[in-house]
């Protein structure tokens, strides 16, 4: 009788999730790969050297390192920086670091950029604007932050970083990077 009863709820159980799961999208896992192959640039790893402006207008110099990994079947792309701030007689100081995880959504066609840093997940809009150019913005508090790669010269990664106060209308440079690669994967 116990035996019974298990087997009418497990049967009722999945009869009633059968709707759930028919309705449930198929994602095009070919659609995601051949539009994560147009990302293929970016992947490897990268040394370079580049100047951080501040809000109240200092700068200071950097070394950059990254890992840019495929995962996945290459369905997704992490991105991972270190940075070494150069300080007092071109000592080093700890900098930042970033993590972030780039995929794409076939329904939507868009690819998403979740950065990762400073105890929080940001999500930003992120696009191909050329076959060799990459560029991702977010919102962080009331200011946006634009970053654009540009690798059209082969095995160099030529890095903008911008931020607008007014919503996207104007923009000010935050960052400078040239890295070059140093091993490709």
């Amino acid at each position: 009788m116990r035996q019974a009863l298990v087997t009418v709820i497990l049967a009722a159980t999945l009869w009633g999730a059968a709707p759930a799961v028919a309705q449930t999208p198929q994602r095009d896992l070919a659609a995601q790969a051949a539009a994560m192959r147009k990302l293929d640039a970016l992947a490897g790893r990268w040394l370079g050297q580049g100047v951080r402006s501040n809000i109240d207008g200092s700068t200071y110099n950097f070394t950059q390192t990254m890992i840019n990994e495929p995962h996945s079947n290459g369905l997704l792309l992490t991105l991972e920086g270190r940075s070494l701030r150069q300080g007092e007689a071109e000592a080093f100081q700890p900098g930042t670091g970033s993590f972030a995880v780039i995929s794409f959504d076939d329904k939507t066609g868009d690819y998403l950029l979740r950065s990762f840093g400073f105890g929080e997940m940001v999500p930003a809009k992120a696009e191909l604007i050329a076959a060799s150019t990459f560029r991702w913005t977010a919102t962080a508090g009331p200011a946006m932050l634009r970053f654009t790669i540009d690798l059209s010269t082969p095995g160099v990664w030529n890095e903008t970083g911008e931020r607008s106060g007014d919503g996207g209308k104007s923009w000010q440079p935050t960052n400078r990077l040239i890295a070059y690669r140093i091993e490709a994967r």
